[in-house]
């Protein structure tokens, strides 16, 4: 496929005899350093330490944003994302090419005033990279095949119409009053902009106005009013992910059919799904779970140390790329629930450099509270099954996935510190 992922394959394949490897954000080598590019990478390792002459070096495939030299943003993907909606709302056979995305684009709304068409070709041609425009392509088809449109709209990006706008403060607003006089959201004192944020774009009736709202004296009154419109088709927030194929992930979410809520299933300490889970060169954990609102889903969330050695946590998808949170917010709902922080990483860094094998067996211990119901501690492509005696299997199983002899104790310390996470 000729994409970036399809440039990484073609690549590692040529460069394999000297170690090139796949690898996903944060990942990294024996020597380089990690992985920045959310598609994934290259880095180089062979069986022995230094073997590959490449070790210090990763390579990732970036696409420069058309012949401009300005990064694309959040914002104009987003504002590209209702340049396409705008034109699909419409012209229903339209290919989002730039004369049906300039023909449409006063029905967009951003920083309070309408698209110009100048902006648009800018946006077009210089900022928005061709796997953007494929994602809005594959995000907007789906969308009008799960939705029927019966008004006329504008779209709006998040806090950027007249409308949103309004709504955005007013949320933030009544979380700021909440936080102060509840001490269940005592969390939310500090909460980013962002986190309140029904949707990245939102498609609103054209006859709807600020007035509809401005009766609304709490957040939960202000949520009902959206979910109000939203059930009359009149009011749509959109939360774009991005896409990698045609018919990604597509869910309608706290629509009030059902209470939201999650279930823990099971954890896989490996690397990946349908990997041997005592490999230590990826330090990444796998919860599964079930997600149950108005349809049940079976889910992932991935564990990892995303910045330095601090875990963070993010949703992962197939087509679609899903949310993440840190360590630090995690700590504080764990508080507010009455459950014990997890541990700081200095703490275990610590410690397992002066002990590892005591740091490791209380690993084990830990392990053994966790086991699913088929007595299985590790879910991947064998199950393992360890009793309380068997310590020293679990220990061996994971020093000899690290293939460098004798074992990188920093390897080890390094994997320890993300499990115990």
């Amino acid at each position: 496929k000729f994409d970036r992922k399809g440039l990484l394959n073609f690549l590692q394949k040529k460069l394999s005899k000297v170690g090139a490897k796949y690898g996903l954000q944060g990942d990294q080598g024996p020597q380089s350093p990690k992985i920045g590019s959310t598609i994934g990478g290259l880095y180089f390792q062979l069986p022995r330490k230094g073997e590959s002459p490449f070790e210090k070096y990763i390579i990732e495939a970036k696409e420069l944003p058309g012949q401009g030299t300005t990064k694309v943003s959040t914002e104009d993907q987003e504002n590209y994302s209702a340049l396409c909606v705008a034109a699909r709302l419409n012209d229903r056979n339209t290919v989002y090419n730039l004369s049906d995305l300039e023909k449409y684009s006063s029905d967009v709304f951003t920083n309070q005033t309408q698209f110009v068409k100048k902006d648009v070709k800018d946006l077009f041609d210089n900022k928005v990279t061709s796997e953007w425009k494929d994602s809005s392509k594959f995000q907007v088809d789906l969308l009008f095949k799960k939705v029927k449109f019966k008004f006329n709209y504008t779209i709006e990006r998040q806090r950027e119409g007249p409308i949103t706008k309004y709504i955005y403060s007013q949320a933030l607003k009544f979380i700021k009053e909440l936080a102060e006089t509840s001490p269940n959201f005592a969390i939310f004192k500090k909460l980013a902009p962002d986190k309140w944020n029904p949707g990245d774009i939102w498609i609103i009736d054209k006859t709807l106005s600020k007035s509809d709202f401005e009766m609304c004296k709490s957040l939960k009154h202000l949520n009902e009013r959206i979910l109000h419109f939203f059930e009359e088709g009149r009011m749509y927030p959109v939360s774009l992910k991005q896409a990698v194929a045609p018919n990604p992930p597509f869910e309608i979410s706290n629509d009030g059919k059902e209470n939201f809520y999650s279930i823990y299933k099971n954890h896989n300490l490996g690397t990946a799904k349908g990997t041997n889970g005592f490999n230590t060169k990826n330090n990444n954990m796998r919860i599964e779970f079930t997600t149950k609102n108005s349809t049940t889903k079976e889910k992932e969330a991935i564990v990892r140390p995303f910045t330095g050695k601090i875990a963070s946590f993010e949703i992962e998808g197939v087509s679609a790329k899903g949310g993440k949170v840190g360590l630090g917010f995690l700590n504080k709902v764990l508080k507010t629930m009455k459950f014990s922080s997890i541990i700081d990483f200095k703490t275990i860094d610590s410690k397992a450099k002066k002990n590892l094998n005591g740091t490791y067996l209380e690993l084990f211990n830990k392990v053994l509270k966790l086991k699913n119901r088929n007595n299985n501690i590790f879910d991947g492509k064998i199950k393992v099954s360890l009793k309380k005696n068997e310590f020293d299997r679990f220990f061996s199983l994971i020093v000899n996935s690290v293939k460098n002899k004798p074992k990188d104790r920093g390897q080890l310390v390094a994997y320890i510190n993300a499990k115990f996470q």
